[in-house]
């Protein structure tokens, strides 16, 4: 039960992870679509003014002045837009950088305890690999002196990895 557990809090926080790094890429790639329209905009207002100098210069005054009133309003938008996406980028750039931040660091938390747990399943294998090797030891009747050191050192094994759970140096 207790696996169980473990294994949906580590699925929880991979999706809670996971849908951080979908928010910031969203919000990275939103700010930068509006940098990009506010680019295109300012190039309309390019050609616009181009077409103006064109129609200018072949003694097309009124299409001319169209066209250049027309390349006014489209730089005005574009500054505006532009603008705004730099707006959009300085709100958001700071917390989604903490998220982001604190995203990458809860992924390296569960790598962590990843691979503690499976260093904390190798050393329990090792351990139950003992026993069962005293308790074969003890059933063939080997020498007490022998088994009792065998026995002695399987149980410092032990209280030794006991005592790295219970003071916390296992985080598994």
């Amino acid at each position: 039960r207790g696996r169980n557990a473990k294994a949906v809090v580590s699925t929880q926080s991979t999706w809670v992870t996971t849908t951080l790094h979908q928010i910031a890429d969203s919000f990275h790639a939103l700010s930068k679509s509006g940098t990009d329209t506010g680019a295109s905009w300012f190039n309309v207002s390019v050609a616009c003014k181009a077409f103006s100098q064109c129609e200018a210069e072949i003694q097309n005054e009124a299409l001319a002045e169209v066209w250049e009133k027309f390349a006014q309003t489209v730089e005005v938008v574009s500054n505006k837009e532009k603008r705004k996406a730099q707006e959009e980028q300085l709100v958001f750039s700071e917390p989604m950088h903490e998220y982001y931040t604190s995203a990458k660091a809860i992924g390296g938390t569960l790598k962590d305890r990843k691979s503690a747990g499976l260093t904390y399943e190798t050393e329990l294998n090792r351990l139950e690999g003992r026993r069962a090797r005293l308790l074969e030891a003890e059933q063939k009747g080997r020498t007490p002196i022998r088994n009792s050191r065998f026995q002695s050192a399987v149980q410092q094994a032990e209280d030794g990895r006991t005592s790295e759970v219970s003071s916390g140096r296992d985080s598994y």
